[in-house]
């Protein structure tokens, strides 16, 4: 089943506005969620308002929420760069290497292929992989990654990434 969340109008201007929506949220998919199971999510984030400075904290609130109770979860907005900044917080700051290694594992090998791997980053993190970052992938012989190397090249790229945005 689907939700679709329109957060226009909504302004958090602290910590103790994240927590209150958080808190209301939760009630609300706790109960739809233990009757049904958890959720598609799509979100306008269009006139959504989030404090300066709170986009860490909003990320980790709303991080832990996606986790328990969305399968999956689409945002929108009308600002390109609002969107961005909500995607890249809220999918780079928490991955388990291994659910992610089974979610980009497409064939279901144990190992990923270059297509895979360009593949998962485009749709978990939203980049596009260059040849050099894929070189991070430390490839085996046969052309493929496999956990290890992925866990390291994943940590690689997102590393080389903060480093990029921080400068």
């Amino acid at each position: 089943h689907t939700i679709y969340f329109d957060l226009f109008g909504i302004m958090l201007n602290s910590q103790d506005d994240i927590d209150w929506f958080a808190k209301a949220l939760r009630e609300v998919l706790t109960g739809l969620c233990a009757e049904k199971g958890p959720i598609n999510m799509v979100a306008n984030y269009d006139g959504f308002d989030l404090g300066k400075g709170l986009e860490d904290y909003y990320s980790e609130k709303i991080g832990s929420i996606s986790d328990e109770f969305y399968k999956t979860i689409v945002r929108y907005t009308g600002s390109a760069f609002q969107r961005a900044k909500l995607k890249q917080q809220m999918s780079m700051q928490e991955w388990n290497p291994d659910d992610l290694f089974e979610e980009f594992d497409q064939d279901e090998s144990g190992k990923l292929s270059i297509e895979e791997l360009r593949e998962g980053f485009a749709s978990h993190f939203h980049m596009q992989l260059s040849p050099a970052q894929i070189h991070l992938f430390q490839l085996g012989d046969d052309q493929r990654v496999d956990r290890e190397a992925f866990e390291q090249g994943v940590k690689a790229v997102l590393a080389e990434k903060e480093a990029q945005d921080g400068k």
